[in-house]
Order: C-alpha cells, then sequence, then structure tokens
C-alpha cells in the first residue's frame, strides 16, 4: 500500500519506526556490562538483550532476561546516563514526518511504553506537539493497544481508509483488527524482522505492504 493522496491521519510505532535507537542501545549496553562479565560473554549478552529488544517485550524484562540476576544492576547503570545519548532519526522518516505535516496530516504516535518518549523524540529532532502520544491500553500484540487512538480518529470523523499505519514488528501488525490490517505498511529494521513478516504474509494468506526500501536488508 502506498501513501494515498487522501491520508487525514499516519499512526507510528516508536523504537525503530520515526527513531533509530538500536545502535545506541548496544554501544551503551556494552559500556554498562564490561566489568560486569567477562569479556568473552559480553557480545553474546549483547546480541541476546538486543534480540529480546526487538521482541517487544517490556524494558525492564529486556535486562532481565538478558543479564538474569544481574540484570537489575545493569539496568541500574544503564539508567544512569541514557539520555545524555540522543537517539537519531530512522533513515527517510524526517522527510517523511515534514510532508505529512506540510500536508495537515493527523500524527500520532503509539507505544507499548511511553516513559521518556517525548523526551527521545525531540532529540531525534522532531517535535513532540506535532504527535499524539499513546501508551498502548494492553501491550501490543493485544487488540486492544489501538483502542483509544481508533476512538480519537472516530471522534476527529477520520475515517479507516484514510488512515496509515507504520510499524516494524510483527506485533503492530497483529495488534490491529482484522478490518484495520489492509493500512498498515511495514518498516522492518533487520533482516531477521522482514522474514517474520514474509512468513506471517504466508501463514496468513494475506500480503502485507512493505516498501521497496525495507525489502533489501543485509
Amino acid at each position: 500500500m502506498d501513501m494515498e493522496e487522501n491520508i487525514k491521519a499516519v499512526i507510528f510505532d516508536f523504537d525503530d519506526t520515526p527513531v533509530d535507537p538500536s545502535t545506541f542501545f548496544a554501544r551503551h549496553i556494552q559500556q554498562k556490562i564490561e566489568h560486569l562479565f567477562p569479556p568473552n560473554k559480553q557480545k553474546d549478552l549483547i546480541e541476546k538483550a538486543l534480540q529480546l529488544r526487538d521482541s517487544n517485550i517490556g524494558f525492564e524484562d529486556i535486562f532481565l532476561k538478558a543479564f538474569e540476576e544481574k540484570g537489575p544492576l545493569v539496568l541500574e547503570k544503564y539508567r544512569e546516563d541514557a539520555m545524555d545519548t540522543p537517539y537519531t532519526p530512522r533513515d527517510g522518516m524526517a522527510q517523511l514526518v515534514e510532508m505529512l505535516l506540510e500536508k495537515g496530516t493527523k500524527l500520532y504516535i503509539l507505544s507499548n511504553r511511553t516513559n521518556k518518549l517525548a523526551q527521545r523524540l525531540e532529540q531525534a529532532g522532531f517535535t513532540k506537539e506535532d504527535f499524539e502520544i499513546y501508551e498502548a491500553v494492553e501491550k501490543k500484540p493485544n487488540q486492544l493497544a489501538y483502542s483509544e487512538v481508533f476512538e480519537d480518529l472516530k471522534k476527529q470523523g477520520i475515517e479507516k481508509e484514510e488512515v496509515v499505519i507504520y510499524g516494524n514488528h510483527i506485533s503492530d501488525y497483529l495488534a490491529l483488527p482484522d478490518k484495520w490490517r489492509d493500512r498498515f505498511i511495514a518498516t522492518p529494521r533487520t533482516l531477521e524482522s522482514f522474514e517474520e513478516f514474509e512468513a506471517l504474509s504466508k501463514e496468513l494468506s494475506r500480503e502485507i505492504s512493505i516498501p521497496k526500501e525495507y525489502t533489501k536488508l543485509s
């Protein structure tokens, strides 16, 4: 599905959609665990943390599952100065948002977690007032996740056919009621995520829209 001319609202996921936190996340964790774990284990632990982050679980759970009994300590150290390093916009997203704003499109962000989200958005060069920010009523992929956003769209008189929804993870898609799924555009960040969308598309016998720039991941 391409961006039609009649679009009045766009719903974004946050991490790995308008912003790109992945490089920062890995680098920052590496700094925090270098004196807590043997050097030969650190690479695998960082990779495990990245995989858990990409699975869309709760932020605290990433650390508990990746670092087990040392998880709370790693999380504490991570948070000490994490906000000192800004996120960056994902490639092409700053231009997309600018274009949408010029057209008067209403912009939403729906995320499983919104703590520090507005600050991170501003760090990446966006203006938080340009977005309506919602925390999922129930965490994605629960199909109640989008309910408050859909209610606001209804109040604004915006129809489903006038909405586009961006997400980088299959949980963003699965959280949508069936009638909304044709409004979804996938923005996978990794080859694994791209393959998950492809597998889900085959499983459901339903095309999931993935722009060309996201189909050549490596």
